[in-house]
């Protein structure tokens, strides 16, 4: 049963009262990425020139993490198993583009622990669209295991003619309802609502970890970094510190004293101890010592830094090159050992992952009213091999298969990393049209040389004089 205004706007009022505390969340997560990390601890009454250091010192390496793995997530096909072509479902995900858009949905759930996608009637094909945790929140009956939510509310600032206004989208299983923000405040304005037939609410959720924090948030991969990126901060404000007050040698002159100004009885300016390359200090007084301070020896901070930066890829299971830059004479084998943590994670997310992909062209297919494809549980999606391997080592393992396991040839093609799906068909549609024109050939061949063959004698007819 489609809500009635009143109902549309009282859900959408709580929920959006209720969902303060993810916004808050959710914006300092985007703050950390967009590297405005809080600042490095200062004692106080420090000097404008310190507080400028300390905000030039934050090292933002969080989106270095997140695309490390979301580099490594791209979805190419959807196949039921041991089915040679992608399911009819695929057709809606070329149609919207997702081989591109994909990285946005996996790129907000890493970072924030949710995403969310909406699939509803289109035209030609359904419409997918990728929405943000910080613009939809979800309601659950049961939050652990149900597949689809009870409400969605969708929030975003949007041009009208009035000027910017939130407009809000709910859904649920029945129809998306469309409000309005009121000018001052108070709460929502009914516009329309539509209904979608598909008797879910056509939302659907991707998860980072089933993991959640005391609040009950799902953690991504930054919120659990940020005490880490802090304490990286902290160190490279210390260097900061040091290559601006400590790394040159400080000189010093006992038994001088500059010349006072007359009047004031203040050191004179001019007479100060400017060290250049043109000048030279000469003082006439014999009892004059000069020296110089050693500069700070930054080796121990240096040091710590790259420890700091080396325990921050372990944590996120990254490679340490990924944030070092540190490549060193390494063998193939040696690069493969160094990414075994983040193979173990981007495993478990493609499963994770998965499954909400499959729920999203499950919808796809109820909406094109494909009730064989809405209830294929054995379709799954077929992630694209992305472990870091060399090319030489792959194929040659691949060709043992194909001799020593007399393995067919074609079925291992699609485990070659960087091939997608559609160059996969279009060698097997090439192999099958080489097969043809050798057959044909071969029966050209056999219908010519039975034309050339000499006819025995025994059937030659006699002549006749």
């Amino acid at each position: 049963m489609v809500l009635s205004q009143r109902d549309t706007m009282d859900i959408a009022t709580r929920i959006h009262a209720a969902n303060g505390g993810t916004r808050g969340r959710t914006a300092r997560l985007l703050r950390y990425i967009n590297g405005e990390h809080d600042t490095p601890r200062l004692p106080s009454g420090v000097s404008p020139e310190l507080r400028r250091l300390a905000e030039d010192s934050r090292l933002n390496l969080l989106p270095l993490i997140v695309e490390s793995h979301v580099q490594r997530l791209k979805v190419d096909g959807y196949r039921t198993k041991g089915a040679e072509a992608n399911s009819s479902p695929w057709a809606d995900w070329q149609a919207n583009r997702m081989d591109a858009r994909q990285s946005s949905v996996h790129r907000d759930a890493i970072t924030y622990g949710v995403s969310y996608v909406v699939v509803l009637p289109g035209e030609p094909s359904p419409v997918i669209r990728p929405v943000s945790p910080r613009r939809m929140v979800a309601v659950y009956d049961d939050e652990a295991s149900d597949d689809f939510p009870l409400y969605a509310l969708e929030v975003r600032r949007s041009a009208t003619p009035a000027g910017p206004r939130n407009l809000a989208r709910l859904y649920d299983a029945n129809a998306v309802y469309f409000l309005a923000a009121e000018e001052h405040g108070g709460g929502w304005s009914y516009v329309e609502h539509r209904e979608h037939g598909l008797d879910v609410c056509p939302v659907v959720r991707f998860r980072n970890t089933y993991e959640t924090n005391a609040e009950g948030y799902t953690l991504g991969e930054i919120e659990r970094r940020i005490p880490m990126q802090n304490s990286l901060n902290q160190t490279n404000f210390s260097l900061a510190v040091i290559k601006e007050f400590g790394a040159f040698r400080q000189r010093y002159a006992i038994g001088w004293e500059p010349p006072r100004d007359e009047k004031t009885g203040l050191p004179r300016e001019d007479a100060a101890l400017t060290a250049s390359i043109r000048r030279l200090w000469a003082f006439g007084d014999p009892d004059v010592k000069l020296g110089e301070f050693d500069a700070t020896n930054m080796d121990g901070y240096l040091r710590a830094r790259e420890d700091e930066v080396r325990f921050l890829a372990v944590l996120a299971q990254v490679p340490p090159q990924a944030l070092l830059g540190q490549l060193a004479n390494l063998s193939a084998e040696a690069l493969t050992a160094t990414g075994v943590g983040q193979d173990r994670l981007i495993e478990d997310r493609e499963t994770l992952f998965g499954e909400s992909w499959e729920d999203v062209l499950r919808l796809c297919a109820r909406v094109r009213g494909d009730l064989i494809a809405a209830s294929d549980n054995t379709s799954e999606v077929i992630w694209r091999d992305t472990t870091a391997r060399s090319l030489a080592q792959i194929v040659d393992a691949l060709g043992k298969m194909v001799q020593m396991l007399s393995v067919p040839a074609e079925a291992v093609w699609s485990r070659i990393p960087g091939v997608t799906q559609t160059e996969v068909e279009s060698w097997q549609r090439m192999a099958r049209e080489g097969d043809s024109l050798a057959q044909l050939a071969a029966t050209l061949d056999r219908q010519a040389d039975t034309a050339t063959e000499p006819t025995p004698a025994a059937e030659v007819p006699a002549s006749t004089a």
